[in-house]
């Protein structure tokens, strides 16, 4: 199946789960966030316990400074035992990036679906019209060292069109500032996965998705946005 085709299926069971009950939201999360941790577990070669993520996320849906001292509890226990520090930090970035990022997807989601559909918009939009932008009409690269097939006008022109659709959903002042934090951590959030690949040396996290690799390789932009997102949209 070609990259288009594998793109919608996992954007219609990306709706399907994140609009539906939240019972079915949190269900959905919970396996991002176990496949997340076990993708980063298997290319760092850490010890991290996956099956905590999910649990550490549920913790900091509930309250954040909780979900915090869980990571904490756990790595430093895993220190305990293994006497490895290496490991002891690996597992620290494993469970924050796996576990309290998707807490903030779902915080989203609690604001209602109006707001959980239109972060899923403005993502999709910006990487949809990245890529199209900068594959045809990309000249200029953003980060040759990291991501050597992102382009500048790729991330102008997704923000663009992220900026634009944010205005036209939120209304102007919201929408503007929203479209331009979207794009600006969408494209870290990018960066950083180059970064934590080209550190391990992998193509992709997984092949779960075909052409789209792993659940972080296709989730990253929705993980980091959601957190900007929901500071503010809750600070309004």
């Amino acid at each position: 199946m070609n990259r288009e085709y594998y793109g919608f299926l996992v954007g219609i069971g990306t709706l399907a789960f994140l609009l539906s009950f939240k019972f079915i939201t949190l269900l959905g999360l919970a396996m991002l966030s176990f496949f997340v941790a076990k993708e980063l577990k298997d290319a760092s070669k850490a010890i991290t316990n996956t099956f905590l993520a999910p649990i550490i996320m549920l913790i900091s849906i509930y309250n954040l400074t909780y979900g915090f001292l869980a990571i904490f509890l756990a790595v430093f226990l895993e220190l305990l035992i293994s006497k490895n520090i290496d490991f002891f930090y690996k597992s620290f970035f494993i469970l924050n990036l796996s576990a309290v990022l998707p807490s903030f997807i779902y915080k989203v989601k609690e604001l209602g679906n109006h707001y959980i559909l239109g972060l899923l918009l403005s993502v999709w939009i910006l990487d949809t019209m990245s890529y199209y932008i900068g594959k045809n009409f990309g000249k200029h690269k953003l980060a040759p060292s990291v991501s050597p097939n992102k382009t500048i006008e790729g991330f102008i022109g997704g923000s663009t069109f992220c900026i634009l659709f944010d205005i036209f959903y939120f209304g102007f002042s919201k929408g503007f500032i929203l479209g331009i934090a979207i794009s600006l951590v969408g494209v870290f959030g990018d960066l950083f996965k180059s970064l934590i690949k080209r550190q391990y040396n992998i193509k992709d996290f997984s092949n779960v998705f075909g052409p789209h690799g792993g659940f972080l390789d296709r989730f990253d932009a929705l993980m980091f946005s959601a957190l900007v997102f929901y500071t503010i949209n809750a600070s309004h």
